[in-house]
């Protein structure tokens, strides 16, 4: 790949990633939002079992890891695994796979584009003079 062709792979790669952030975002919004209801309707004079709460503090910590994702895709992919995998185990381990194969979709995208941006930046730099000899 020439040296031309590495920022524009680094952006198309970031934007996927940003593509699959956001329809994971969408996807389990609505999710939450749903089972947000669920816990609300019916017996309003019983409160949820704790762990219904925790899930849903972890789950909204997913969803602020994806939101992150769309500007800074380090910390916000730093924030899915971390928030994904405690909610995971909080739930049900038996879905792991499935769930963090799904939330982990964009993050080798958008570290793909950090690499090669980084790269690209490497090849732009301007070697230093070397200091006097004397």
């Amino acid at each position: 790949m020439s040296d031309t062709e590495v920022p524009k792979v680094s952006r198309g790669m970031r934007w996927i990633g940003r593509a699959l952030a956001l329809v994971l975002l969408s996807l389990w919004g609505a999710f939450l939002v749903q089972h947000v209801g669920d816990l609300s309707a019916g017996r309003p004079w019983a409160s949820p079992p704790t762990g219904a709460f925790l899930a849903t503090a972890l789950h909204v910590l997913v969803l602020a890891g994806f939101a992150l994702m769309l500007v800074r895709g380090l910390p916000g992919s730093v924030l899915v695994v971390v928030a994904t995998v405690a909610y995971v185990v909080q739930l049900q381990p038996v879905v792991f796979p499935w769930i963090a194969g799904v939330n982990f979709l964009p993050i080798p995208f958008l570290a793909l584009a950090g690499l090669l941006a980084r790269r690209a930046h490497r090849g732009t730099e301007t070697p230093s003079t070397p200091a006097a000899a004397g």
